[in-house]
């Protein structure tokens, strides 16, 4: 995952809104390929017929599965640290400190 959030350095020259409309956007896709598996067979295929070169097609869309992944990962931080507040910059560290604040 570490690698595909290095590939996605061009969200860091996003602006606001454009952070908005590509998180939406790589949002619907992520929730498109988690619900369309065109590969879902290949496996049994490839055993029964001995073929590797079926396996290839999974293997593209499992890399396309994790770059869109890490896209929708990595915009929310964006939105954060480049476009926020310093006020509210300060204060998400506090909700991940392991201490609890009453």
């Amino acid at each position: 995952m570490l690698i595909f959030l290095k590939q996605t350095s061009w969200l860091d020259r996003l602006n606001q809104i454009e952070c908005l409309i590509y998180g939406g956007i790589f949002l619907a896709i992520l929730q498109i390929l988690f619900w369309l598996n065109p590969v879902a067979d290949v496996g049994e295929r490839t055993f029964l017929y001995q073929e590797i070169w079926f396996e290839l097609p999974g293997v593209f869309y499992q890399y396309l599965r994790a770059y869109v992944l890490a896209v929708v990962i990595k915009i929310p931080a964006i939105l954060i640290y480049n476009h926020a507040l310093l006020a509210r910059k300060l204060k998400f560290p506090v909700y991940f400190s392991p201490q609890f604040h009453s």
